[in-house]
């Protein structure tokens, strides 16, 4: 019987296919939207499916609801779904406020602006062509506007230079009591000094 009915199926197929009908529409007349998933129906066929399940509760999935909110302002459809809904034993109002939420959340999620790359490249042909502002210096022609690390051994004296560096910028005085640097505002996240131990720095 199986044979047969894979034949009789196959027949069916090539009859179709014979009169120019899409491979959507083969499949759904044939009743091969069956062995679908979920992701490969059109928006008419998820509905049928959901249409066809008797438990309500999976008509609340993610899935189901973004179908639902599709046909959502088609009136005609809507009071079809809502009519199925109450004749497997749910509640109308539950369903539309589900599926009004679900519409909310996509509204939500178009309007978002896109997040931003988590870093950009450049091309050397790009980067040739572009015009670079000119270089900032904390300390002229010593210490560049931007990151910089400051290496060396314990007790070398690291964090006592970027303190001198950042009362320096404060007060817009000399920097390691040579160089005149520009007054500005500083940040220092003093993470390895209490309190006490910064304030007796600031003398």
């Amino acid at each position: 019987m199986e044979k047969n009915g894979s034949t009789h199926l196959d027949h069916q197929s090539s009859k179709f296919e014979a009169t120019g009908y899409p491979q959507v529409e083969i499949d759904r007349l044939t009743g091969a939207q069956q062995q679908l998933s979920y992701e490969d129906l059109d928006h008419e066929d998820r509905l049928e499916r959901i249409l066809n399940n008797p438990n309500i509760d999976e008509w609340c999935t993610r899935e189901s609801l973004d179908t639902l909110a599709y046909f959502r302002p088609i009136s005609q459809q809507w009071a079809l779904i809502k009519a199925r809904y109450k004749k497997l034993g749910g509640f109308p109002p539950d369903l539309e406020r589900a599926v009004d939420a679900q519409l909310q959340i996509e509204r939500a999620s178009a309007s978002a602006p896109p997040a931003p790359p988590r870093f950009q490249t450049i091309s050397a042909r790009e980067l040739y062509a572009k015009a670079l502002p000119p270089q900032q210096w904390i300390i002229p022609d010593i210490l560049p506007v931007g990151e910089t690390l400051f290496i060396g051994r314990g007790k070398d004296g690291k964090s006592l230079l970027v303190w001198n560096l950042c009362l320096a910028v404060a007060t817009g005085g000399k920097a390691l009591s040579a160089y005149d640097v520009e007054e500005g505002d500083v940040l220092y996240l003093a993470l390895e000094d209490g309190e006490r131990r910064a304030q007796q720095r600031l003398t």
